[in-house]
């Protein structure tokens, strides 16, 4: 009688969807600081939009570091699913605060980049117990 194959392990969408959330509430919160800074400052418009881009990257990263810490299994798997859902979340700014098609298409490679950062750093804290998994 032969082995049976290895199964491939179930994706579970309820981390998913968390780590989504978190990083979305991440990046509000991120904007609600750059927008409270550039208030007072009243130096234009491109220094708020760097506040922001800032902002975002850096609460993004952490984002993506929590939820590669905290991913069930295969983290690089997990962290790719959340940023298409992060990604595909950002579809709100389109709809509601004016950001164009175009914009949200190159925001792919934005996520992307706090992916990665974020897996990496997560190593920090936690290294893979299971790495083939």
């Amino acid at each position: 009688m032969a082995p049976e194959p290895p199964k491939k392990p179930l994706t579970r969408f309820g981390p998913i969807v968390r780590d989504v959330a978190l990083i979305f509430v991440l990046n509000l919160i991120g904007g609600f600081i750059a927008a409270v800074a550039a208030n007072g400052t009243q130096k234009g418009e491109q220094q708020f939009l760097r506040a922001i881009l800032l902002c975002n990257l850096s609460f993004g990263t952490l984002g993506f570091t929590i939820s590669a810490c905290l991913a069930p299994g295969n983290r690089w798997r997990h962290l790719h699913y959340v940023g298409l859902g992060v990604w595909l979340t950002g579809l709100i700014n389109v709809v509601f605060a004016g950001i164009g098609i175009g914009q949200w298409v190159l925001s792919l490679f934005v996520i992307f980049i706090m992916e990665v950062i974020g897996g990496a750093i997560s190593y920090a804290f936690k290294r893979d117990s299971n790495p083939s998994t």
